[in-house]
């Protein structure tokens, strides 16, 4: 198979063209456009290239995907089996992390939002950590999370006062 523009996961061969082996013709035949093509085999390299990168330089790395960026379900999935955890910032992004069984010690819960229903529900699922935006959000985490006898883990997003930075303590 020769590869097409640099692109190890684009090939062809005998006049056929493939995405991460399979067949564009099946693509074509099965499905209208526009549509969307995500390389499962892509989408492992990298996976494998962060972990091996900052694995190599940091002791206790892990890495998050955010759901933000794409949350269909057999992306997260794969993102899952790469031992990446999620990073979310919404309620339903919260259910879909639970519903496609991540480990609540890979799950961070942050955004400038954060409800009480998603608090609560970090709090009740043992969620590893909510990121705190602000002082209130630290104040109203603590609170909720006395109020169901729970110790919460937190990170604070710092805003270093540069270049118009507006989020953070």
């Amino acid at each position: 198979m020769k590869v097409i523009a640099g692109n190890p996961y684009l090939k062809k061969d005998q006049g056929k063209i493939y995405f991460d082996e399979l067949e564009y013709s099946i693509l074509e035949k099965d499905f209208s456009t526009p549509y969307y093509v995500f390389l499962e085999n892509r989408i492992k390299d990298n996976i494998n290239i962060f972990n091996s990168v900052f694995s190599s330089h940091f002791e206790r790395y892990e890495g998050f995907y955010s759901f933000k960026a794409n949350y269909l379900h057999e992306i997260c999935r794969i993102i899952k089996e790469g031992n990446f955890g999620a990073e979310i910032i919404s309620l339903p992004e919260l259910e879909l992390a639970l519903t496609l069984n991540f480990p609540p010690n890979k799950i961070i819960v942050g955004g400038i939002y954060l409800t009480d229903q998603l608090i609560l529900k970090c709090l009740d699922n043992n969620i590893k950590e909510i990121i705190a935006y602000s002082l209130l959000d630290i104040k109203r985490i603590n609170d909720l999370a006395k109020s169901c006898n729970k110790t919460q883990k937190i990170c604070l997003r710092i805003n270093s006062g540069k270049y118009n930075a507006r989020l953070g303590v």
